[in-house]
């Protein structure tokens, strides 16, 4: 939200995009009982890699015209409510500046 804002005059456009929980090798490296519900977890609901990063690439092919957009899967979402709230972005824009640029 803060980019799209702070650089309303750029071609660059911002892709906010959430796969979903995506069958990874990453519940190998949890300690065993952990491993296990993950798995079986994963086994239920997870979606391949391929499948997660098809409607990205699509994105990537054909990027929508607005400055900000935001996906889950292959859902438009709105840029509503506290998740895009662009005050709170910008305050956590100018945060972060001041704290990587305080040495």
């Amino acid at each position: 939200m803060a980019f799209a804002a702070l650089h309303a005059d750029t071609p660059i456009r911002y892709i906010g995009y959430n796969p979903g929980v995506v069958s990874t090798g990453m519940p190998g490296h949890l300690p065993p009982p952990l491993r296990a519900l993950t798995k079986a977890f994963f086994t239920l609901f997870a979606t391949s890699v391929t499948k997660a990063v098809t409607p990205m690439a699509r994105l990537l092919d054909e990027v929508p015209g607005d400055s900000f957009t935001a996906y889950r899967t292959t859902h438009r979402l709105p840029l509503t409510g506290p998740a895009f709230d662009q005050a709170s972005a910008l305050r956590l824009h100018h945060l972060t500046h001041d704290l990587t640029n305080a040495g």
